[in-house]
């Protein structure tokens, strides 16, 4: 009973050296997953329960014999008294912790912890630092940033829940806009500069220029020669010379160019793949208009798909050509200020057009086969592969055609007149209607012809000369008096002769005179009369005495 009594004064003796939110020195007895048990220098020992450290959770340096801070919060439990180590913490760093905040000053924090969305930061206390402000570009390794110190601006500061968020990526923003800075002011556009390639991307490989600032070599100024990825030029780590494309003050951005560097493949082009040359490449890509082909890294040439085949029509040039094979082409054409080159696969080869222009000299007659029919006209075959048209003005010497199916039918065969082959082009004209003689050759001035009346006007009649030909004979061609109409002599399918006064090939028009025609047999009866001799007196008198 006098043991018992001593022990509790002792207890109150204790508790009267402790004051509620005093801070104290302790020393740690032994921590586990319950919490921490510290030495208080009394006859109990003080306890810190593990929900004090919240997701940190214990400290992995919180170990026998360690000092830490506590503040007695005036409470008991199961013989400890309650103390708190995030209590201490805030009480000797919240002071400094909001006034770093309130100057928007840089402190030093620990990277303690990973947990979801983020970090736990040391700064004195707790501080969350979000993935998103961990930096400005993107980590390989997050497990290497633990126990990493590291500075941060405070950006949210709660002093009713002692809340803290923090920021390392606006620090490394304000330094590297500073680095920045001062190597932009030390470069301009064209110097060539040093540097280590930092990262590869999509579009481009980053390059460290000094002080941590970078700049960006885009994909294609990374080589003259067409590439898929960085990598085929530069690795992570390189030492490399570049060449400054421009500078953006603003932005702090630096373009950089690294095959400037390099001697321009398109240098004395014109020499190196004359027109008309044959040349060596290799297929590097396939589109619906073409293939590129590289003649050597840098150098690109096109070759059109109208130029893969003579005789068939290739819809897609990979019916031709495989990517990445080698093939001849020749050159068409090389344009250095644009770039470009064209190529031709087909001309590596007999032009078969100047053959047939052998084989069917103008005038020659052939049958062909209608294979398709245009406003214009109607496409041929000639033969496998080769294609003629025939215009809608060679179908009929004397029909006005509107459309070719008035004269053809797609799929039948048909006799035709080769015009012209043009080997250069690559067509060839036929007709149909020079199969027959012009019939407006027998229409020439001067000639006599007969018609029928099939159109009666005021001011003049049309005659019907033969199926498809028509003249024309205006009303003061009609006659020799004036003034006559033409309803009053002519009637529908009366027949009339007259005189060719004009003919026009090329408009097709013929112009007819009956009162030319009427003057001219006038005056051929009068020649023809005035031509008898007149009787002699000798001859008048021996009729009368006969």
């Amino acid at each position: 009973m006098e043991e018992q009594e001593m022990s509790f004064q002792d207890a109150i003796n204790s508790m009267q050296d402790l004051k509620p939110g005093e801070l104290r020195t302790v020393r740690i007895v032994a921590a586990d997953r319950e919490g921490v048990v510290v030495d208080l220098g009394l006859k109990s020992e003080g306890f810190i329960p593990v929900e004090e450290f919240g997701q940190r959770g214990i400290p992995a340096d919180f170990t026998s014999d360690k000092e830490i801070q506590v503040v007695f919060t005036g409470s008991r439990t199961e013989g400890y008294y309650l103390v708190s180590y995030t209590q201490a913490r805030m009480k000797y760093a919240w002071p400094k912790i909001k006034t770093a905040y309130e100057n928007k000053e840089t402190v030093t924090g620990n990277i303690v912890k990973k947990i979801k969305g983020g970090f736990i930061v040391d700064v004195g206390v707790d501080a969350f630092l979000p993935m998103s402000q961990v930096d400005n570009k993107s980590i390989d390794s997050l497990n290497e940033l633990l126990n990493r110190n590291i500075k941060v601006l405070i950006t949210e500061l709660n002093s009713s829940n002692k809340s803290v968020v923090v920021s390392h990526r606006k620090v490394v923003d304000i330094e590297r806009k500073g680095n920045a800075q001062k190597v932009l002011s030390t470069i301009k556009p064209d110097d060539i500069i040093e540097g280590t390639v930092t990262k590869l991307v999509e579009f481009g490989a980053f390059i460290d220029i000094g002080g941590g600032v970078e700049g960006l070599v885009h994909i294609s100024d990374l080589s003259w020669r067409r590439i898929d990825k960085a990598s085929e030029v530069v690795h992570v780590g390189d030492k490399v010379k570049v060449k400054v494309l421009s500078i953006d003050q603003e932005k702090a951005k630096i373009s950089l160019g690294l095959k400037h560097l390099l001697p321009h493949p398109w240098d004395d082009i014109e020499k190196k793949y004359p027109v008309g040359s044959i040349v060596k490449g290799k297929v590097i890509s396939l589109v619906d208009f073409g293939a590129f082909v590289e003649l050597e890294p840098g150098v690109e040439g096109l070759v059109h798909v109208s130029e893969l085949s003579w005789k068939e029509k290739v819809s897609h040039p990979k019916k031709v050509l495989k990517s990445g094979e080698g093939y001849e082409f020749k050159v068409l054409d090389v344009n250095r200020q644009q770039g470009k080159i064209s190529l031709s696969l087909k001309k590596t080869k007999e032009n078969p057009w100047e053959e047939l222009k052998k084989k069917y000299p103008a005038g020659a007659k052939l049958k062909v086969k209608v294979t398709k029919t245009a406003p214009f006209g109607a496409f041929v075959q000639i033969e496998e592969g080769m294609e003629g048209l025939i215009p809608l003005q060679d179908m009929s010497w004397t029909r006005r055609v509107n459309k070719p199916e008035e004269i053809v039918s797609t799929g039948k065969e048909i006799d035709a007149v080769m015009m012209e082959v043009k080997p250069l082009e690559e067509r060839a004209l036929l007709s149909i209607k020079h199969l027959t003689q012009d019939p407006f050759i027998k229409y020439s001035v001067g000639k006599i012809v007969k018609g029928e009346v099939n159109k009666i006007f005021d001011f003049g009649i049309t005659i019907r000369l033969e199926p498809g030909m028509e003249g024309f004979i205006h009303k003061n061609e009609i006659s020799r008096e004036r003034d006559i109409e033409p309803k009053s002599i002519f009637k529908m399918a009366q027949e009339v002769e007259a005189k060719v006064i004009r003919s026009d090939r090329k408009t097709r028009k013929i112009d007819l005179s009956v009162r030319k025609l009427e003057i001219e047999m006038e005056k051929e009866l009068v020649k023809k009369y005035s031509n008898i001799p007149s009787p002699t007196l000798g001859q008048v008198l021996e009729e009368r005495n006969e």
